[in-house]
This record gives C-alpha cells, sequence and structure tokens, in this order.
C-alpha cells in the first residue's frame, strides 16, 4: 500500500476511535458518516476492519426491523477486549494507578500512601510495582502510559522537577524511568493541565472550541 494511502487510512481509523471513545451519547456508522463527512461505505469499511481487529464492537441493543425504516443502526463502542492504558496520578500524600480502555472505563486500580520519610528511591519504586501489579492482573494488552503529577513539572523533558512539599523530591526523570522498566511509550503531564484534558476530551469541554478550566 503506498505510504500516503497508509497514512490516510490511518488518520481515518484513528478519527473514528477517538469519536467512538469520546462520544457522550450512542454512536453509530450512519453518525460517523455525518460528523467525518465520508461516505457511509468508506465507514463502514474503516469500522469492519477496526472491529476485526479487536478495538471496536457493537452495542447489544437487541436489534428489529421496522416495517416502514428498516433495520435499526447499531450502535458502536470501544470493544471490552480492546488494548488499555496505564494511568498514573501523583499528588501529595498519595500516588494513585489505573488500568482504562480509551473510553476512560477504569478496569483495574491501585493506590499507595506516602510515607512521611520517603526517599528519591522509595518514591520511584512505587509507581513502577503498581504497573507490575496491575498488568499482571489484566490480561488486555497495555500499549502506553501517562503520568499526571503535581508542578512544577517539564512534560518535554519528562521530568518531575522541584514541587512543593513533596518530600524534598526533585529531579526525577519519571518518564525515562517507567519507559525503561514498562517498555511502554510514556508521557508526563501536570496534574491541572491533565484536568483540563479529560475535560476537554470527555466532560463538559467537549462540545467547545475554546474554554477556560480553573
Amino acid at each position: 500500500m503506498p505510504e500516503h494511502l497508509a497514512k490516510s487510512k490511518n488518520y481515518i481509523n484513528n478519527t473514528l476511535i477517538h469519536l467512538i471513545a469520546t462520544s457522550q451519547a450512542p454512536i453509530t456508522r450512519t453518525d460517523l458518516a455525518k460528523e467525518t463527512g465520508l461516505s457511509k461505505m468508506t465507514i463502514s469499511n474503516h469500522i469492519n476492519e477496526l472491529i476485526h481487529m479487536g478495538i471496536v464492537s457493537e452495542q447489544s441493543n437487541n436489534t428489529v426491523y421496522d416495517t416502514n425504516l428498516g433495520r435499526r443502526p447499531t450502535p458502536l463502542q470501544i470493544s471490552a477486549s480492546s488494548p488499555c492504558i496505564l494511568g498514573i496520578l501523583i499528588k501529595r500524600g498519595l500516588c494513585q494507578s489505573i488500568i482504562a480502555d480509551i473510553s476512560g472505563n477504569i478496569i483495574d486500580m491501585t493506590e499507595t500512601h506516602f510515607d512521611a520519610h520517603m526517599t528519591r528511591d522509595s518514591f520511584i519504586q512505587i509507581p513502577l510495582s503498581h504497573y507490575d501489579l496491575l498488568s499482571a492482573r489484566t490480561k488486555r494488552s497495555i500499549i502506553g502510559c501517562g503520568i499526571s503529577c503535581v508542578g512544577p513539572v517539564n512534560s518535554k523533558t519528562g521530568y518531575i522537577t522541584n514541587p512543593p512539599n513533596l518530600y524534598g523530591i526533585s529531579n526525577v526523570p519519571i518518564v525515562s524511568i517507567l519507559e525503561e522498566h514498562t517498555g511502554l511509550p510514556t508521557y508526563l503531564i501536570h496534574d491541572a493541565d491533565a484536568g483540563a484534558l479529560v475535560e476537554k476530551l470527555y466532560g463538559i469541554g467537549a462540545p467547545y472550541d475554546n474554554y477556560i478550566y480553573i
């Protein structure tokens, strides 16, 4: 397949996955065609491929036929066997980690409260042990890791720099540490930015091109 066609195919697949994962109401092939401007045939071909890949599935809705309207459109959803992500939240006093699908559904979770005498090394071991625990408890593949942390952090370099009142922990290259341990692409974001982003993707900010998160 020519490279430009492969890129176009991946773009369409990623767009459809994003729309299905973040839709706040049941979404069908017809809805996707209207949203993207693509033909129903194109949408159907891509959705069938995503279903075959185990990323998307059809919701069970006891499909019936209406003599006037024909077959009712079947809503789509992210498959229960689709790949998952590891999410890590680091705040003062607590580290929480989850396994979730890309619709934001939490599959498993664990947390550890920080000890008052925590050292830099013991701090680093906590998210690593969370990954080991959660990955052992799921049969679904994990394709990436996102870390949300109190600031200041440097998202470009992947460092937790020097958050106040975090037991003196500073200059931790948390992204490279997690990537080396897990083999997963890993990303770091400030916790306030993470809150704004999740509202944009899944919450009250979804309908708006611009909004302020306070």
